[in-house]
């Protein structure tokens, strides 16, 4: 969570609470008594940062609230406005407009989200708008809505809804300059999902040419962020050549159930310097398949060919 950005904190079984995070910054901690909020309902005005400072949040609800409350955890530096509505009234939205009644990247893209699937807002899902808004956000360089751009245009995607199916054309080459810009600014499942392009351009239908170099720098930018889907991208390029050191990043990768996969052929194999584990690897395939119906249980003859064992063996 960034200066520049806000966070809500929504529990979904609270259908009347609803709060806002507001991270500060300073050359020095802040204490409560040097926290500035005012939350007009009247307006819907909310403003919140440091007193004599410019607001670090300044705008109105897209929706009006029917009481708060905040607080500032000086271990975090971070301001948490309380909201409480009437559970008939759909979610607020902040709209920062601290210049000239400009609306703020992050607003524009939670007003994407808002028109896309009218997502409780008693809004009417409209494609065009929802798409508008996140192409203000990206010009405003917001990550998450140069990722959802990203998605969007990805040919294929499975979560595409009804309401831009039929105002966006899908295209490669439109989905990786997203991904690409998505990345190079720091967001992790952006350069997750751009390694997998670079590395297997046909999984987003892409023409471009493979490239491992690329996609394994871009792997390792994200694995740096906790990212456990690149972990697995790096075991995949290390399992070319290095084995044992697929091994290591494959159980990085943690409960990401095709590196699971992986990781019960090396052990059935015995590589990566694994011990030879028949009943083991079945473990893994078992695990795998658990978190990823997909993923299939070899059978006995593949898993003795993998392991060398011609006779085969008794499990």
């Amino acid at each position: 969570l960034s200066a520049s950005m806000y966070r809500w904190n929504m529990d979904a079984s609270a259908e009347e609470e609803f709060a806002v995070e507001i991270p500060v910054m300073g050359d020095r901690l802040y204490e409560a008594k040097d926290v500035d909020v005012v939350v007009n309902k009247k307006d819907k005005s909310v403003r919140a940062g440091i007193k004599k400072q410019t607001p670090v949040l300044e705008g109105i609800l897209f929706m009006g609230i029917s009481d708060n409350t905040w607080q500032f955890e000086k271990r975090t530096q971070t301001i948490t406005i309380h909201f409480e509505k009437s559970p008939t009234v759909p979610w607020p939205v902040i709209i920062m407009a601290p210049n000239a009644g400009k609306i703020d990247r992050q607003s524009l893209f939670h007003l994407g989200a808002a028109h896309e699937t009218g997502q409780g807002y008693q809004l009417v899902p409209d494609g065009r708008k929802a798409l508008s808004y996140y192409q203000e956000s990206a010009q405003l360089e917001f990550p998450p809505a140069l990722l959802r751009l990203a998605q969007i245009y990805t040919p294929g995607y499975s979560d595409l809804p009804p309401s831009l199916q039929s105002v966006v054309h899908p295209h490669a080459d439109t989905a990786k300059a997203f991904f690409i810009k998505a990345a190079e600014l720091g967001d992790a499942t952006a350069q997750t999902q751009l390694a997998y392009a670079l590395l297997d351009p046909a999984c987003i239908r892409g023409t471009w040419e493979i490239d491992e170099v690329a996609a394994e720098g871009w792997a390792r930018k994200a694995a740096a962020q906790g990212v456990q889907d690149a972990e697995f991208v790096l075991g995949n390029i290390a399992e070319r050549g290095d084995q044992k050191r697929a091994v290591e990043h494959y159980r990085k990768a943690g409960d990401h159930p095709r590196a699971l996969h992986r990781l019960g052929w090396l052990q059935a194999q015995g590589a990566g310097g694994l011990a030879r584990d028949i009943p083991n690897a079945i473990a893994m395939f078992e695990r795998a398949r658990k978190l990823d119906p997909s993923l299939e249980i070899p059978p006995k003859s593949e898993i003795d060919k993998a392991a060398g064992l011609l006779g085969g063996v008794a499990w």
